[in-house]
C-alpha cells in the first residue's frame, strides 16, 4: 500500500527539474557561471536554491562516496523568470554565501509566481581555490548539458552574470548548477537515485523539457524531480563506509517518492546477488528514505559484442544468473519496497516471450557498449511506460 500524504496539503519538496550533484573535482582557482533551465510541475510560489561543496566521486578503481570539496567555494545566484527578469538569491539576507569544505547552503525563500509548465532558470556563479561540478561529456558520454534550450556555463575565469547578461558556454558540457530547487508544492516530488543508467550515459536531450536518463525521461514531463544518479556507483557503497550517503540523505527528505536504480554496478564490481539484495534491503531502511514511497528499477542486461551489438546473435551475456535473482527481488517487491518499474521490457530482446532470461540487448540501435542505452534505448523506456508515473501519487 502506497503512503500518502493527505491531499492537497503543501509540504516543502522539490520543484522544477535537471538539478543534478557534483560528481568531479577542479583543483585550482576557479570562477565559473551557470545558466540552467528547469520546467515548474507545480505552480511554484516559493523557491530556494541548494547549493553544495561536496561531490559524490567515482573513480576507475571503484567508487569513493560522498568527498568534500578542495577549498571554500562562496556562491551568488538568482532565479530567472521569465526570461530576462531575475529574483536575487540570499542566504540570511547576504547576496553571497561561503560555503565550507563539505559543506552544504540553502539559500532563503523567495517569493515568485511561476505557473505549472513554465520554463525558468537558475543562474548560479561561484569562486574559489576549487569547486565540484558535475561532469559530461567524453568522460562519461552523458550529454546533459543542452544549449539549444538555454543551458551556458563559463568556466575556469568567468564573470558574475547572476542578475543579468548572456551566459556563454564554453561546450564543456559541464555544470555549477543547484543540487536541487526546493518549495512548497502539493504535488510528488521525486529523488533520483543509483548509477550510470539513472545518471543518463548514452543519453541527450531530445525533448523540450530536457529530461536525460532512465527515469528522468518518464518523469520529467509530469513530475518535480532531482536526478542524482552517479556513474560507476554502487548500493553498497551508498549504505556504508565512511563516506557513503550521509549529505544525500538528508536533502533526500525534500523528496515525497524515492527512484532507485541501483545495483547493476554492484554485480560488475565483483558483488554476490545475495550481498547486493542485503544492501537494497539496508538502502529501503536509511533516513531520508525510510517511510516513504521507494519504487526500484530492475536491473537492465549486460553483453559483450562480435559486431557492435548491431545484432542479437553476436552478443554473449555476462553476470545474467546474478541479475535474474536481484531482479527476481526487486520484481516481489519486499517491504517496505513500494514498487518496481522495469526498463527491461523496452530493451531486453525477447523479453516478453521468454521472459528475463536473455541477457541480451535489443539490436541493432539500443546499446553501444552492453551495458548503457543509447538514445533510442531511453526514448524507448519512455515510450514504453516502463517507468510508472502513475504509481508517484501524495
Amino acid at each position: 500500500m502506497l503512503r500518502r500524504r493527505p491531499p492537497h496539503r503543501n509540504f516543502t519538496g522539490f520543484v522544477g527539474t535537471r538539478c543534478r550533484l557534483g560528481i568531479a573535482q577542479y583543483a585550482a582557482a576557479v570562477s565559473a557561471m551557470n545558466r540552467q533551465y528547469h520546467i515548474a510541475r507545480s505552480n511554484i510560489v516559493t523557491i530556494q536554491a541548494v547549493v553544495t561543496n561536496w561531490a559524490v566521486i567515482v573513480d576507475g578503481g571503484g567508487p569513493q562516496g560522498e568527498q568534500p570539496g578542495t577549498a571554500t567555494v562562496t556562491y551568488t545566484g538568482s532565479i530567472e523568470y521569465p526570461a530576462g527578469s531575475f529574483c536575487q538569491m540570499t542566504w540570511n539576507g547576504s547576496t553571497s554565501v561561503a560555503v565550507l569544505a563539505g559543506h552544504t547552503a540553502i539559500s532563503d525563500s523567495i517569493k515568485v509566481s511561476i505557473p505549472n509548465g513554465q520554463k525558468f532558470y537558475s543562474r548560479i556563479f561561484l569562486t574559489g581555490a576549487g569547486c565540484v561540478y558535475t561532469a559530461g561529456g567524453s568522460a562519461d558520454s552523458a550529454y546533459f548539458v543542452d544549449t539549444a534550450g538555454g543551458d551556458a556555463m563559463n568556466f575556469p575565469s568567468a564573470t558574475d552574470q547572476t542578475m543579468g547578461g548572456t551566459v556563454t558556454d564554453v561546450g564543456s558540457n559541464s555544470s555549477v548548477g543547484p543540487a536541487a530547487l526546493v518549495g512548497l508544492t502539493s504535488r510528488p516530488s521525486i529523488g533520483i537515485i543509483g548509477d550510470s543508467r539513472n545518471f543518463g550515459v548514452g543519453d541527450t536531450p531530445n525533448t523540450a523539457g530536457g529530461d536525460t536518463g532512465e527515469s528522468a525521461r518518464s518523469i520529467g514531463p509530469l513530475l518535480n524531480y532531482v536526478n542524482w544518479g552517479v556513474p560507476g556507483d554502487w548500493c553498497a557503497n551508498f549504505v556504508s563506509g565512511t563516506n557513503s550517503a550521509l549529505r544525500r540523505t538528508l536533502l533526500g527528505l525534500y523528496a515525497s517518492h524515492i527512484c532507485n536504480n541501483y545495483g547493476g554496478d554492484d554485480l560488475s564490481g565483483g558483488n554476490t546477488a545475495a550481498t547486493t539484495i542485503a544492501n537494497i534491503t539496508t538502502c529501503l531502511g536509511l533516513p531520508g528514505i525510510a517511510g516513504k514511497p521507494v519504487f526500484w528499477n530492475t536491473i537492465e542486461q549486460a553483453s559483450s559484442s562480435t559486431d557492435s551489438w548491431a545484432t542479437t546473435t553476436n552478443q554473449t551475456t555476462s553476470l545474467n544468473p546474478a541479475r535474474l535473482l536481484v531482479n527476481a527481488f526487486i520484481r516481489g517487491c519486499p517491504p517496505p519496497m513500494a514498487g518496481y518499474n522495469d526498463p527491461c521490457l523496452a530493451t531486453e530482446y525477447q523479453y516478453a516471450s521468454a521472459g528475463d532470461s536473455t541477457g541480451i540487448w535489443s539490436a541493432p540501435g539500443y546499446t553501444t557498449d552492453g551495458l548503457h542505452p543509447t538514445q533510442a534505448g531511453y526514448v524507448a523506456i519512455a515510450n514504453g511506460g516502463c517507468i510508472n508515473v502513475n504509481l508517484f501519487h501524495v
